[in-house]
């Protein structure tokens, strides 16, 4: 989406869907504290919403035990799933080469081609997913889930999350915007840090009332 026109010309900021500031958020931020340039609105929308949504899963991932080892096992079991997966999709030289493999033969390719051009032709002229993706598409989810396998067994503490958070706030008001922290006993970067905080802590009680309805678990059984 595009937010944060000027009257220079217009300028972007590309977010997620679901955003957690309202545009009327940062208006009301940048006007309280005299943020002026666009250039800076945009920064510092663009930093709330990274460090609030880095803030929000850091504490989600601060619970129980055995909530803890549930998540692992399922992550645990998508790793399987994609590593599994991954053995059975071509590679982009497999398939200009036309090269089997042990797991690969080219019967297996001509299915996945014939299947390819299938779903091209039902698609008409959208936009077209290629088969030469596939390979580095499932490499980077494999990293996604061993790097969410490290994050789950990471316990920080309480306040960690928070102080992160605090910390690029904190760094956006010294160095982005070149302001002493507190002159003269105002404050300013205290209050800076409670008004960014409002529309966090909104946001996050948003988001942890969605979570009251249970998502949908792979079922995973041992076998035997």
């Amino acid at each position: 989406m595009s937010r944060l026109t000027s009257e220079s010309g217009a300028s972007f900021i590309i977010l997620d869907d679901g955003e957690l500031y309202e545009e009327s958020d940062i208006d009301r931020i940048c006007e309280r504290h005299a943020i002026g340039d666009a250039d800076h609105k945009m920064a510092l929308w663009r930093l709330l919403e990274e460090a609030g949504r880095a803030l929000i899963d850091q504490k989600r991932l601060q619970t129980r035990r055995t909530q803890i080892a549930r998540l692992r096992q399922d992550l645990q079991m998508g790793l399987r799933l994609t590593g599994q997966l991954a053995g059975l999709v071509p590679d982009a030289a497999q398939l200009r080469d036309d090269t089997p493999t042990m797991t690969l033969t080219r019967r297996h390719l001509a299915a996945l081609r014939e299947a390819e051009r299938r779903i091209e032709s039902e698609r008409g002229s959208r936009l077209r997913t290629r088969l030469e993706d596939a390979a580095p598409a499932l490499e980077s989810l494999q990293r996604v889930f061993e790097m969410a396998l490290e994050a789950c067994g990471e316990r920080e503490d309480e306040e960690g999350p928070d102080r992160a958070w605090r910390g690029a706030v904190m760094g956006f008001y010294t160095r982005t915007l070149s302001r002493p922290w507190s002159r003269q006993g105002d404050n300013a970067g205290e209050r800076f840090i409670a008004d960014c905080r409002i529309a966090l802590d909104r946001a996050e009680d948003e988001a942890d009332a969605g979570e009251r309805v249970s998502p949908i678990r792979l079922a995973s059984q041992s076998p035997g």
